[in-house]
């Protein structure tokens, strides 16, 4: 489901951009976050709180 308010437009599948290998995502409900695990090349794993547009 694409959110109304999605800033790409709610025709686009696009909520997010310029992530590199993801891994995990999960959304927390209290706070309406979400979050992502991206893999790094040999180290330097990430936890990034995902933001529309960004």
């Amino acid at each position: 489901t694409i959110p109304d308010d999605n800033p790409f437009g709610a025709d686009s599948p696009v909520y997010t951009l310029g992530h590199r290998n993801p891994k995990g995502m999960t959304w927390d409900k209290e706070s309406g976050q979400m979050y992502l695990a991206e893999q790094g090349p040999t180290k330097n794993d990430e936890i990034n709180i995902i933001k529309p547009g960004k």
